[in-house]
Order: structure tokens, then C-alpha cells, then sequence
């Protein structure tokens, strides 16, 4: 794991370090969960903009992924 801080705007500092990234993992809501119930608008924004794979994940995992599902259209 490294960590890495930087300023600026949030989508476009992780959209800058998921360019070396294999998988962003992201959590469904940030500070203002009434701004969007369902997804925040900078996970949103991310899953439309990023160019690698985006898990959105809904709650802390209780044990490590074993698989993940790929819907194709």
C-alpha cells in the first residue's frame, strides 16, 4: 500500500492516480448522503470518466473478495 496526498479537485486527483491503477475501489456516498441516495455524485462521475475497472463497494467486507462479476451488454 502507498499513500499519497495531494490538493485539487477529488475526481480529477483519483482520476490522475487511477491512471496507474489496475481497480478503483470507491465507496457509494461521501460527506452529504442526502446530495444523491442512491450513488454520491463523485462516485458517479468517476464510473463514467475512468478508464480501469470501478468497484463501488456498499458496506465494509467481512472477509477479502473472492471473485467479482462482469456484466457485459
Amino acid at each position: 500500500i502507498e499513500l499519497t496526498v495531494v490538493v485539487g479537485e477529488v475526481r480529477d486527483c483519483i482520476l490522475e492516480a487511477g491512471r496507474a491503477a489496475d481497480l478503483l475501489v470507491l465507496g457509494p456516498r461521501g460527506a452529504n448522503p442526502l446530495r444523491n441516495l442512491f450513488i454520491g455524485s463523485t462516485a458517479d462521475r468517476l464510473l463514467r470518466a475512468s478508464r480501469c475497472p470501478v468497484l463501488v463497494v456498499q458496506h465494509t467486507p467481512i472477509g477479502p473478495y473472492g471473485s467479482v462479476v462482469l456484466p457485459l451488454d
